[in-house]
């Protein structure tokens, strides 16, 4: 089974409840077996205009034995289900706001890039919303291509503070 590591994110509506949400439909759909799920953190929207909401960002660290393709597919499904149309943030730029972003940043180490999916997720180095969560579940992960484990990549980020908050997934 592949160890999957995956960001999500919401700036919509009941925040926290989208993310509980998003995890347990991931859970649902593909019978991954979730290992571990990061605090959950508060963040300012990144690259967004002033309007937007500030984002609740979370890992989660699970197995599963279904291909990233499926995944992929699951996971557009999970985010359309709870409210994120299949367009909002990609074919119109990506930073919108969002009931739920559900990211796949690193899959067993695979290093892929077709039209439908990058691995690992591009990026990953500069987003403290990213690297907190993933710090907290996988501090030891060596990013694929960069060879930098992920307290590493914290340490060097210079991207904006996350707050983390008292709630869990």
């Amino acid at each position: 089974m592949a160890l999957v590591l995956i960001g999500l994110g919401s700036n919509l509506g009941d925040r926290l409840e989208n993310l509980r949400q998003a995890v347990a439909g991931i859970i649902e759909r593909t019978g991954a077996d979730l290992e571990a799920e990061s605090r959950v953190y508060e963040t300012a929207p990144w690259r967004m205009g002033p309007a937007a909401g500030a984002f609740l960002n979370a890992a989660i660290r699970l197995r599963t034995s279904a291909s990233p393709g499926e995944f992929l597919h699951v996971i557009r499904d999970v985010e359309k289900v709870l409210g994120r149309p299949e367009r909002q943030g990609r074919s119109n730029g990506p930073y919108a706001d969002r009931t739920v972003d559900i990211d796949i940043l690193d899959w067993d180490g695979l290093v892929l890039n077709t039209p439908e999916l990058i691995l690992p997720h591009p990026g990953i180095q500069a987003r403290r919303f990213v690297l907190e969560p993933l710090h907290d579940i996988a501090k030891d992960w060596v990013h694929p291509v960069l060879g930098k484990t992920a307290a590493e990549l914290l340490r060097e980020c210079r991207g904006p503070c996350v707050d983390p908050i008292e709630e869990r997934l």
